[in-house]
C-alpha cells in the first residue's frame, strides 16, 4: 500500500544486507564507462558517491568486495543468505521474491544503463521490471511515480556537486527522511537511518580543520557504500576542452567547466 515509502516500512528483501551486497556485486559499472560514456570521456566509473574534490575522493572503496563486478560472488552471497532459485529462475525465501522494479528518467543513456543491469541482476537470480519516467514527474514531490517518493525497488539519477559536502551528506540522515509527513520534501529519499553516520554529518558540520573534514568525508562514503545505501556507478565528468603544451592560465575545477576562465588563457 502507501506505505511502502514510509520511514517505519521495511523493504521486503533490500532489509537483508545480502541482498543489497549481491545486486551491488553484480552491477557492472565499467561496462556503462565503456560503452556508454565514451570509455571514460564523458564519465568514468566509480564505487564512490564523492568524487570530488580529490582529497575527499576515499581510496578505501577500492579493495572492498561489493565494489567489484563479480557474478559468481554475487550468486554465492545469495545462497549463503538462504534466497533459493526457483523454476523459473527467480530467487525466493519463503513467499518473498527478488522482484524489482527499477525506474529512471526517460533519457537515452540511463535507460541502455538500466538494460545493462537487468543483464546482470537477472543473471544472479532477480527479477527486473524497467520503468521510465518522464523528468518532470520524476523530480517532483508530488507525484507517487517521482523519487522522492521512491515507491521503486530500486531508482537511478545523477547527484549534482557541491564544494562542501556537508549539505550533501546531510541527504542520508535520519532527521531528513522523507515520509508524507513532510509532503515527501526532505532529501533522504533512502530512508535511512544510522546513528554513525548521523554522528559523522554533525561533526562534519562543526569541523573547520580542512584535513580532519576530508577524513570525516571520506567516512561518510564510506558507510554508505559499505552498508550499500546506494550503489555509485560513474562520476561523470566533462570531455577534454582542448590540448596544448604550451596553453597557459588554466584554472580546472571539478565544480564547473574547464574553460570557465576561458579569458584568462594565453599561449
Amino acid at each position: 500500500g502507501d506505505n511502502r515509502g514510509e520511514p517505519g516500512t521495511k523493504h521486503p528483501f533490500f532489509s537483508d544486507k545480502a541482498v543489497r551486497r549481491a545486486l551491488a556485486m553484480a552491477t557492472d559499472r565499467n561496462s556503462v564507462a565503456e560503452q556508454l560514456y565514451g570509455g571514460g570521456l564523458s564519465g568514468k566509473a566509480s564505487c564512490n558517491i564523492l568524487t570530488a574534490p580529490e582529497p575527499m575522493n576515499s581510496k578505501n572503496t577500492d579493495g572492498l568486495d561489493i565494489c567489484k563486478f563479480d557474478l559468481n560472488a554475487a550468486n554465492a552471497e545469495l545462497d549463503k543468505a538462504g534466497w533459493v532459485k526457483g523454476s523459473d529462475g527467480v530467487r525466493a525465501k519463503g513467499p518473498v521474491k527478488l522482484k524489482i522494479l527499477y525506474q529512471t528518467t526517460v533519457n537515452p543513456v540511463r535507460q541502455k544503463t538500466q538494460d545493462i543491469m537487468k543483464a546482470n541482476w537477472e543473471k544472479v537470480g532477480f527479477q527486473v521490471e524497467l520503468k521510465s519516467v518522464p523528468a518532470g514527474t520524476f523530480f517532483t514531490n508530488t507525484s507517487p511515480d517521482g523519487a522522492n517518493h521512491f515507491w521503486s525497488d530500486v531508482e537511478m539519477f545523477t547527484n549534482s556537486g557541491d564544494p562542501d559536502p556537508t549539505s550533501y551528506f546531510v541527504g542520508w540522515t535520519t532527521k531528513q527522511m522523507t515520509g508524507k509527513a513532510n509532503n515527501w520534501q526532505f532529501g533522504n529519499y533512502h530512508r535511512y537511518s544510522n546513528p554513525d553516520l548521523d554522528a559523522v554529518v554533525d561533526s562534519l558540520r562543526k569541523e573547520t580543520d580542512q584535513k580532519k573534514r576530508n577524513d570525516l568525508a571520506i567516512k561518510a562514503n564510506d558507510i554508505l557504500v559499505s552498508d550499500v545505501v546506494v550503489i555509485p556507478l560513474i562520476n561523470r565528468t566533462f570531455a577534454t576542452s582542448g590540448v596544448s603544451k604550451s596553453l597557459k592560465g588554466v584554472d580546472p575545477t571539478p565544480w564547473d567547466s574547464e574553460m570557465w576562465n576561458i579569458a584568462d588563457w594565453t599561449k
